[in-house]
């Protein structure tokens, strides 16, 4: 909420083009009221005149005063939090690259190369490491979602901490193993038919499924006979602004998804993975997300977490 135009009189809000707006129900001030507040502007003005010439810039100082205010510890580079205003944005799209290392203190040696690639193919994004400590962090406003993720195995976890990050903090995630055809950017720029500027979510198809494989997921024990979309989105990159409504179907769907058992390799897919967000893309009817052809967003270590 803007404080700043909420009035102090009797108000009703009410939702315009712009966000929320404010009406006072209260008659037209009288003169000698008008008066006091025109004085008081006037004092208020002078105030920040003088401040403005002792520290040189009031915006500056109050923007430094939050992040100091706000800012979280993070294994590698500090995130001033919501503070978005801060951050510079592609498309809207703030420009960080998440990478998550919950338990470990060092990126896997055998995937460095690649996430150097990816580094080379996005240079603008500031990339951000996460710790478990970091992800529990981001809830405490939350308590439902952050007893579901304590309460998870630690591949749900994953599933789960990259969705709540995109969520809260917008930006872009990879595995350590995703490479990209081309420069992030190009990518955006070539999304049709809705710009990029336009989106608050964009995903990668990860492969389309024959016919008879679609049929086979049926018969997984926790689809209830139930088959797969044909398109499988992938969950091993993800870029998002900060409270997309599609994120926020995703976490929708994890909340209530994690409550079934996992008994086998595929009830993980589908209770936090790939098939949340295939099932979520399928039926999402918001027009705010598009999805990434096959060929931009390459996976290299295809099911290696079963191990």
């Amino acid at each position: 909420m803007n404080f700043a135009s909420a009035p102090t009189c009797p108000r009703v809000a009410f939702r315009s083009p712009t966000g929320v707006q404010w009406r006072c129900t209260r008659p037209a001030m009288t003169g000698a009221a008008r008066a006091g507040v025109i004085c008081l502007a006037g004092c208020a003005l002078l105030l920040v005149i003088a401040l403005m010439r002792a520290d040189g810039d009031v915006g500056s100082l109050l923007v430094g005063q939050m992040q100091i205010a706000q800012r979280t510890k993070f294994d590698a580079m500090p995130l001033p939090q919501m503070n978005q205003s801060d951050i510079k944005l592609l498309y809207g799209f703030p420009l960080r690259n998440h990478r998550l290392l919950l338990y470990d203190s060092q990126y896997p040696g055998k995937w460095l190369g690649l996430m150097a690639q990816v580094r080379s193919k996005m240079p603008e994004f500031m990339e951000t490491r996460w710790t478990n400590e970091d992800v529990r962090a981001l809830l405490p406003d939350h308590r439902q979602w952050l007893e579901r993720y304590d309460s998870l195995r630690n591949i749900q976890k994953s599933d789960f901490a990259r969705v709540l990050i995109i969520y809260f903090h917008g930006g872009c995630y990879m595995d350590y193993d995703v490479t990209l055809a081309r420069p992030l950017a190009g990518s955006l720029a070539d999304l049709t038919p809705v710009p990029a500027a336009s989106l608050t979510f964009v995903g990668s198809v990860d492969t389309i499924m024959k016919q008879s494989d679609v049929e086979k997921t049926a018969t997984y024990r926790i689809r209830k006979g139930h088959p797969e979309s044909p398109v499988r989105v992938a969950n091993y990159f993800m870029c998002g602004k900060p409270r997309s409504k599609f994120v926020q179907v995703l976490i929708d769907m994890i909340m209530y998804r994690t409550n079934f058992d996992v008994r086998e390799d595929y009830d993980v897919l589908w209770t936090t993975g790939p098939d949340v967000l295939s099932e979520a893309w399928d039926r999402y009817e918001g027009g705010d997300a598009a999805l990434l052809p096959m060929e931009a967003v390459k996976h290299r270590g295809t099911g290696h977490w079963r191990s």
